[in-house]
């Protein structure tokens, strides 16, 4: 590496970013939940994966390999599982690209990411030296120039996004029929009626009783992903009022938790 590399390493030298990267031998990555905080989103892993899955997106149009560059991993430390990614420095730069534009920390971030990936690309080509004002230059001129396509793209995509955020601030709880449909519309992948029960009693959130009629896991209604409605008829015999299985419905929050199962399906 340059002698202007090894300065402009050295300007960047006790940068957050560089304390939270990790290496196994092969490759250096960053774990989107350490970055998370230093990109100013606190412990809002929910906002702050909708960046990193902007990311994902803008990597597939680039034709890049999305598994490659943001590797999914599940935390076990003891207490409930979580979801994390090891970002390449790439995929890293990608997810400041599609941060809140209004928080301080994006900016940095971007910075730093745009300057250690056109780095790591003069280095690779070895190129001849460059000050550190020429490198930042270069790199924020040609990884924004990436990135604003797949931005376009994005945006195209904002409109269905919108879409489904104001159709789960309006509903309540669906039945299974009404969440097929709506998933359908929404998630760009059709599912029926019957395919969705099929998913459902996959992931343990439904189950058949004796009478084989459908049933929602007390667990799922504990979490406020399912909910069961009272049901009743009249028997034309009696003229009684006959009470009959409850209808499993869809809340909400169990409508947002499978289109997250839908889409991780087709990645």
């Amino acid at each position: 590496m340059s002698q202007d590399l090894n300065l402009f390493g050295d300007q960047l030298g006790g940068s957050p970013f560089d304390d939270i990267k990790q290496t196994d031998g092969a490759r250096e990555w960053w774990s989107a939940r350490d970055l998370m905080p230093l990109l100013g989103y606190g412990a809002d892993w929910r906002n702050f994966v909708a960046a990193v899955d902007r990311s994902m997106v803008a990597a597939a149009n680039q034709g890049l390999s999305v598994e490659t560059l943001f590797v999914g991993v599940t935390e076990n430390s003891g207490g409930r599982p979580r979801k994390d990614y090891q970002l390449s420095r790439y995929a890293a730069y990608l997810v400041a690209m599609n941060g809140d534009p209004r928080k301080p920390e994006i900016a940095a971030a971007q910075s730093y990411f745009a300057v250690r990936t056109r780095e790591a690309e003069v280095a690779e080509a070895h190129a001849l030296p460059k000050s550190a004002d020429q490198l930042v230059l270069e790199a924020m001129q040609i990884l924004t120039a990436r990135v604003e396509e797949s931005t376009a793209k994005i945006a195209e995509l904002e409109p269905k996004a919108n879409a489904w955020s104001q159709f789960l601030a309006s509903t309540g709880d669906v039945s299974v029929n009404e969440a097929a449909k709506a998933l359908s519309r929404n998630s760009g992948r059709v599912i029926g009626e019957h395919k969705l029960r099929r998913l459902l009693e996959s992931k343990r959130w439904i189950y058949r009783d004796a009478k084989r009629n459908p049933r929602a896991y007390q667990v799922q209604i504990d979490r406020g992903r399912l909910a069961e409605r009272a049901r009743t008829y009249e028997d034309q015999k009696t003229g009684e009022r006959v009470h009959a299985a409850p209808q499993v419905r869809i809340t909400s929050k169990g409508l947002d938790s499978i289109r997250d199962f839908l889409s991780e399906a087709d990645r």
